[in-house]
C-alpha cells in the first residue's frame, strides 16, 4: 500500500520541475531588484490614484510627472 503523504510529494516535486522547465519562457526581468519593484508599484499606484475621478485635478509631484514622460516615449 503506498503511503499517500509520499505521493503528494512526489506529485508537488513533479509539479515544480514543470513549472521550472517552462518559467524562462514566460518571466522576464523588469527591475533588478525587490527594492526597486516595491519602488514602481508604489509610484504608479500613487499616480493611478491622483489621475483617477475621484481626485481629478491633484496636481502630480515631479517624480510622479518624469516617470510618465519616460513611458510616454518609449
Amino acid at each position: 500500500m503506498s503511503d499517500p503523504e509520499v505521493d503528494a510529494d512526489e506529485d508537488t516535486e513533479k509539479m515544480i520541475e514543470e513549472v521550472d522547465a517552462c518559467s524562462h519562457t514566460f518571466l522576464y526581468e523588469c527591475v533588478p531588484d525587490f527594492e526597486c519593484f516595491l519602488y514602481r508599484v508604489w509610484l504608479e499606484g500613487d499616480i493611478c490614484y491622483a489621475m483617477s475621478k475621484l481626485y481629478k485635478g491633484q496636481e502630480l509631484t515631479p517624480e510622479q510627472k518624469e516617470y510618465l514622460h519616460f513611458y510616454e516615449q518609449a
